[in-house]
């Protein structure tokens, strides 16, 4: 297909998928090749996404794995280049997704589309569009700095230094005064008092704690 790193270009009724290369969009949410198929007009999917629902968005980011490893879970470094993160990688993502919507927390569990059910052929972008989001919050937080910690950044006084009680929480918050609403409090920890935590990760942008 035609290639469209820029997101433009692409002929009527197709779409740049990841901007890498113009495809028509089949029933089942996948980008096909640019030629077009008169089947596409008969119920069967075309394209490289043979199934609906929840099916859909997993074989969707199955087919893109390697990708989301190499051009989307990306780090800022000092230098402001963007390398791939060595925390965040697509198999734990994946992993963590499927126990969300099938297991979840709490009775609590991520959308992704619903059944693999031919009459919603196209709940599955629903799906995509809810994980796409959660990613980009997850982006801001979390991947951009290849940190799984909590970052130590707000500054206090006037040299504007990390203090070792952003530990204990950050904006003049109180981490252990936090609760659940009463119906997770069942989830709800007592506070220990003596316990202790080392992190693991640490963020890299300059001058970082």
């Amino acid at each position: 297909g035609m290639a469209c790193p820029t997101g433009r270009g692409c002929p009527f009724g197709q779409a740049c998928f990841l901007n890498t290369i113009c495809g028509d969009w089949s029933a089942g949410g996948g980008s096909t090749s640019s030629s077009s198929s008169s089947s596409s007009n008969t119920g069967t999917n075309t394209g490289t996404i043979k199934s609906f629902g929840h099916e859909a968005v997993e074989e969707t980011f199955q087919s893109i794995k390697d990708i989301i490893d190499t051009k989307l879970f990306l780090y800022e470094t000092p230098d402001m280049q963007w390398l791939p993160s060595t925390v965040y990688r697509f198999d734990g993502f994946f992993d963590g997704l499927q126990l969300m919507y099938k297991q979840g927390v709490n009775g609590k569990k991520i959308y992704m589309g619903g059944n693999n059910d031919p009459s919603c052929r196209h709940c599955h972008m629903y799906g995509l569009v809810n994980i796409a989001a959660f990613l980009a919050q997850a982006m801001k937080e979390t991947i951009r700095y290849d940190a799984c910690d909590e970052n130590s950044w707000d500054r206090v006084g006037d040299m504007k230094m990390y203090p070792i009680s952003n530990a204990c929480g950050q904006l003049g918050q109180s981490y252990q005064d936090y609760h659940c609403k009463e119906e997770e409090r069942f989830m709800e920890c007592e506070v220990d008092v003596n316990m202790s935590i080392e992190a693991v990760t640490h963020a890299k942008w300059w001058g970082a704690p």
